[in-house]
Formats: C-alpha cells, structure tokens, sequence
C-alpha cells in the first residue's frame, strides 16, 4: 500500500507523443493525496484501536478461562470441605451415641447390683429379726414353763401344832435358778450383721458416688453412728440385765 508521502513525491517522465497534460495530472492528484493522507491516518488509527481491541478481547478470554477455574476449583473445593463436614459430623454423631449407650447401660448395670445389693441387706435384716425373734421366743417361752412350774404343797393352818414347843426352822438351801442367756451368740450375730451392713452401705455409697457424685459424708457417719447406738436399744432380758455383761 502506498503511503501518502509516496503519492506526493511520485514523478512522471514527460512524454513527447499522446501524453497526459502535466497540470491536470498535478490538479487531479492533490485533492486525491490529501483524501488518501486523511484515510491514511484513519486506517492507522482504526487498526491502532483494532489492536488495542484485540489485546484486551484476549485479556478477557484469558481472565474468563481463570476466573472459569476457579470456579471449578472452588466448586470442587466446597464439595471437598461439605463432605468432609458431613463425614466428620456422622462420625461424632456415631461416637456420641455409642458414649451414651456405654453410659446407659454401665448406669443399668450399677443400679441393678445396687438393687441387689439392697435385696441382700433387706434379707439380711430379715434373716437376724428373725433370729432375734426366735430366741426372744423362747426365752419368753422358758419364763411362761418358770411361771407354771410346780413347787410343792403349801401347808394348811390345821397341820401345825400350836401347843408344841418351838424348834428351830430348818433351812434349806435352795439352788437359784440360772437363766443363761445366749448373750454370746447375740452378739456374734449381731456383730456380723452389723459387718454386713456396714460393708454393702459402705459399696453402695462408692456407687453411687460414681453415679451421681460424692455425698456428705459426715452426714452418713452420724447417720451409722446412730443406727449403731439405737440397734438393740430397747431388747431387754431382764430387770438386771446389762448389754455390757455376759
């Protein structure tokens, strides 16, 4: 393509036959150059904005193709993190129910040999009122056989002479009667008993601190004392009878 310098400084060779008038070619070309400088610069122009165009019609291509990664990137990157979250959580749900049916059934467990321990302290009261009831029984038993026993004929009024002379009365030695008492054996009994109940009190209360946390335990003390005390504090066998004497 020519440039408009070229057309300005382009010279012809004068013919001597048939040629073209000079001045007229002159005349004609000087409007035709200017046109063709003005669509000159326009084409330059044109094609300097076409190129900028192009450039940045590119740059955009390239940042869509970024911006469509990530996306992607993201898109798979949030799919990643919710299914980790899902997992995670259908773990810790998992965990957390398997903790609170451990916990339910260790919490089962230690009630159920609570209960069998308290059914084991029941009969054994049971079992030693019972004992007390019986030889409380038959002691009233062998007091009712005293009461009833026979101790001879008393003399009548008409048998003794009253004429004849005073003698001396005679004494006779008469053996008390000894009531033993198994006092012995109470108190084994009671003893033992009374180690029983302590040892499953003393279980239980572990127990149940492990269930529901540590209790008063100058509160339970007072509490065994008493009981202590107050067992067998209204048994009596006799007008002299002491707990402390065999």
């Amino acid at each position: 393509m020519f440039t408009p310098q070229e057309i300005e400084e382009k010279t012809f060779v004068k013919a001597v036959f048939g040629g073209y008038d000079m001045a007229s070619v002159d005349e004609f070309l000087e409007p035709l150059t200017e046109d063709y400088i003005a669509l000159y610069k326009e084409n330059a122009v044109l094609k300097s904005k076409m190129k900028i165009l192009v450039e940045k019609l590119e740059e955009y291509r390239t940042q869509e193709d970024s911006m469509k990664k990530a996306l992607v990137a993201a898109q798979k990157t949030s799919d990643t993190m919710v299914a980790e979250a899902e997992k995670k959580c259908a773990q810790l749900t998992s965990q957390a129910e398997n903790i609170v049916r451990t916990k339910i059934q260790e919490s089962q467990q230690q009630i159920s040999a609570e209960e069998d321990r308290i059914e084991r302290a029941k009969q054994a009261a049971r079992n030693f009122i019972e004992i007390i009831e019986k030889d409380v029984a038959r002691h009233l038993d062998l007091l009712n056989n005293l009461k009833l026993m026979n101790l001879g004929p008393q003399p009548s009024a008409s048998s003794f002479d009253f004429h004849a002379e005073p003698q001396a009365p005679k004494t006779e030695t008469v053996e008390p009667i000894t009531v033993q008492l198994p006092i012995g054996k109470i108190r084994e009994a009671e003893a033992q008993q009374e180690s029983e109940a302590e040892e499953i009190a003393h279980q239980i209360e572990q127990n149940l601190e492990k269930v529901i946390g540590p209790s008063d335990d100058g509160d339970l003390e007072k509490t065994r004392v008493a009981h202590k005390n107050d067992k067998f504090a209204d048994l009596q066998f006799g007008k002299n009878f002491s707990p402390d004497r065999e």
